[in-house]
């Protein structure tokens, strides 16, 4: 099962719709779900895998664009894979990225443990954390109703309030 999440999240719940200012969507799965199949199915849906980050077993995102689309990785789809972690006694998920240009250093985020159910985004079925809010809150901070623009007011490398700094 998958997840929206981050910004494909934020469109989501703040404006019913894709951010117009984003430029991929992102998705979760919890990593006990994930299998190597995921790529293959993928690709069989017509997305190209051009690029994964990290290990299955420490911290994962997959990324994939449509075959034959002028965009190519311009317009992608990340996958993040989100892991269980208990931490002074409360139970959080995390996932991570990784910082441009390099796509070496990682950047861990971090939002208090969520189940997931299933709504409808633009007439399709997908699942979202059923607490949205509190992921929202937790991920973007007490602002998030206030759009802010990659490059500009927000920087996924600094910007999150989820940004695990120990």
């Amino acid at each position: 099962p998958f997840f929206l999440s981050s910004g494909t999240l934020l469109g989501y719940y703040r404006e019913n719709k894709f951010l117009d200012h984003d430029y991929d969507v992102d998705i979760g799965i919890y990593a006990s779900d994930y299998t190597p199949e995921i790529k293959s199915k993928m690709n069989e849906a017509g997305f190209y895998n051009y690029r994964n980050l990290g290990e299955p077993e420490t911290g994962y995102e997959m990324s994939f664009y449509l075959r034959n689309s002028p965009l190519n990785q311009i317009a992608k789809i990340d996958i993040f894979l989100h892991y269980d972690e208990l931490k002074d006694g409360i139970n959080y998920l995390y996932w991570t990225s990784y910082e441009i240009p390099k796509l070496v250093k990682k950047i861990k985020y971090r939002v208090p443990y969520f189940t997931i159910i299933e709504t409808d985004f633009y007439g399709i079925k997908v699942n979202i954390p059923s607490d949205t809010l509190n992921y929202i809150e937790n991920h973007y901070g007490m602002d998030w109703r206030t759009p802010k623009y990659l490059g500009k007011t927000y920087d996924y490398r600094s910007s999150p309030v989820s940004i695990v700094r120990d």
